[in-house]
């Protein structure tokens, strides 16, 4: 509810008129969150946040990628947690922008899952999770100027973040369901036992 969501936001210090970013992806360099701080430090709009649940970067990490844009004040990292529901709820949208080393990703469809637009990379099977323009949006990875410019869209035209959160948690209803990801599994065993099968 919107007093859910602007109790939590209280608590982790954010104001309810923010925009808030959010990754559950973890800290590592390679899920492209530097590249996401760098592309917010260039909007001048102070309300404008960044939230990344994981690890907490050691303190020479912090200095290159946050200090150095002056994001010190905009950039939020809560550390480990067992339970990322309260830091989703908390936002606006989701990204996962990794350049590097990425699968499916399940935070991607955590997010999706609770109503989240989610920001993804053109990296491996990432803009598979979401459609562009729908219930999400998909960038070439390290394309700072096209985060910064859908961030700047987006603060100034909000409106569009709810359809487009409906839409994400649709399509994990939909897609993303354990029965779903079981069924096509085997599918694709059955296919691959036909196909030797033919072949003996």
């Amino acid at each position: 509810t919107d007093k859910q969501r602007a109790e939590i936001r209280q608590r982790l210090g954010l104001s309810v008129d923010d925009l808030v970013l959010t990754s559950v992806a973890g800290t590592g360099l390679h899920k492209g969150w530097p590249a996401i701080v760098a592309a917010v430090s260039q909007i001048r709009d102070q309300r404008i946040k960044i939230i990344v649940c994981g690890t907490t970067p050691d303190n020479d990490i912090q200095v290159r990628y946050v200090e150095r844009y002056r994001m010190r004040d905009r950039v939020l990292f809560p550390g480990l947690v067992e339970d990322v529901r309260p830091f989703i709820a908390a936002s606006d949208m989701g990204f996962v922008l990794s350049h590097e080393v990425e699968t499916i990703s399940f935070a991607c469809r955590e997010m999706m899952a609770m109503g989240k637009p989610v920001l993804v990379s053109n990296y491996a099977c990432l803009p598979d999770n979401v459609v562009d323009g729908k219930s999400g949006w998909v960038v070439d990875k390290g394309d700072t100027s096209a985060m910064g410019a859908l961030v700047s869209d987006l603060r100034t035209n909000p409106d569009s973040l709810t359809e487009m959160g409906k839409a994400a948690r649709q399509q994990a209803l939909t897609n993303f369901t354990m029965e779903e990801f079981v069924g096509r599994t085997e599918q694709v065993y059955w296919a691959a036992l036909a196909a030797r099968r033919a072949g003996a």
